[in-house]
């Protein structure tokens, strides 16, 4: 009987050294699944950053754009007006 508890100890020994074995690896697996993690949450950082760095020059363009457009219609109307009095002054030259 003896000799049935140590090979039976000795196929457990062995288990218990593979399963050790597969931890390690999975160990270092989830280290470098977690450095992993933390550049790509810094990378994430970085592009919501840049996000509302293009989103807040967006707003800004598009403040621009809006006073462009009142500013060509303005000058559009005042081209209007100058046609509309040289016709005018022309009718009454000639």
């Amino acid at each position: 009987m003896q000799g049935d508890a140590m090979a039976l100890h000795r196929v457990t020994m062995a288990l218990h050294r593979v399963t050790m074995a597969l931890h390690r690896v999975t160990m270092a697996l989830h280290r470098v699944t977690m450095a992993l993690h933390r550049v790509t949450m810094a990378l994430h950082r970085v592009t919501m950053a840049l996000h509302r760095v293009t989103m807040a020059l967006h707003r800004v363009t598009m403040a621009l754009h809006r006073v462009t457009m009142a500013l060509h219609r303005v000058t559009m109307a005042l081209q209007g007006i100058a046609k509309f009095n040289l016709l005018r002054i022309n009718e009454m030259l000639f």
